[in-house]
């Protein structure tokens, strides 16, 4: 079974190529193990109907919860993005436009002798179906810690279905489904004890000033919008961003 050096350097050629409009033709993604589906958050978190009810009425509602974090216009996906990056379920799947994050999520948590993976995906052979989603907006300013906000140092993007909107849609959307099999390449590789991500923890939220304004915001919008019943599991997130 291949080794990480031997995928870093396979796929150090696909970086930073074909840049347009600031979206890189190929972009990444890591996990520490290969798994039959991969699925959004909205598709995997929420398990119950309430729970499902509630993450997507929120969801629904992402520009104008997070246009609240600075008076920022931003468009409805940019504000699923912001959701989806501190930790509530959402129908986006992150991806990134650098190896080496991608590197580091397939080894954030995984133990020697597991299998992990980098995807590659080609963004010219999506399906019409597909949205390519770029994280390349701020919620505040440099000096009120712009550039602390996770998405930018990770690089972050992320891919949804048109039909985003439509819960059942959103939830059987599936990055390993047939109708993405010519746009993505998988590479796997036997993770040992030498090997170490090439860049700081892209997960740390130091210095990143969203995670409270951010919970603020969603504990109005849901004990307005729920009355105080928002589910368990989901006020969890919340008080953990």
């Amino acid at each position: 079974m291949t080794e990480l050096a031997e995928v870093r350097r396979r796929l150090t050629e696909y970086q930073g190529r074909d840049v347009a409009n600031g979206l890189p033709r190929f972009l990444f993604r890591g996990q520490r193990a290969v798994y039959p589906g991969i699925k959004s958050t909205f598709a995997r978190i929420p398990t119950t109907e309430v729970e499902i009810g509630q993450a997507y009425t929120v969801y629904r509602y992402a520009k104008q919860i997070c246009q609240g974090l600075r008076g920022y216009t931003i468009d409805h996906l940019d504000g699923v993005a912001v959701l989806q990056h501190y930790g509530w379920p959402t129908p986006l799947i992150d991806l990134t436009g650098t190896l080496e994050v991608a590197v580091f999520f397939s080894l954030h948590g995984a133990s020697a002798e597991s299998h992990a993976v980098i995807y590659v995906l080609d963004t010219q052979k999506l399906p019409e179906q597909a949205i390519v989603v770029d994280h390349a907006f701020l919620t505040h300013t440099l000096e009120d810690g712009g550039l602390r906000h996770r998405w930018l140092r990770q690089d972050g993007f992320a891919l949804t279905t048109q039909d985003w909107r439509a819960a059942p849609d959103a939830r059987e959307f599936d990055l390993l489904a047939i109708a993405f099999a010519s746009a993505l390449e998988a590479h796997e590789f036997v993770v040992t004890d030498r090997d170490r991500p090439e860049m700081a923890d892209v997960l740390s939220t130091a210095g990143d000033p969203i995670p409270r304004h951010l919970q603020n915001l969603l504990r109005i919008f849901c004990d307005h919008q729920f009355e105080g019943t928002l589910a368990p599991k989901l006020a969890e997130i919340v008080k953990t961003m």
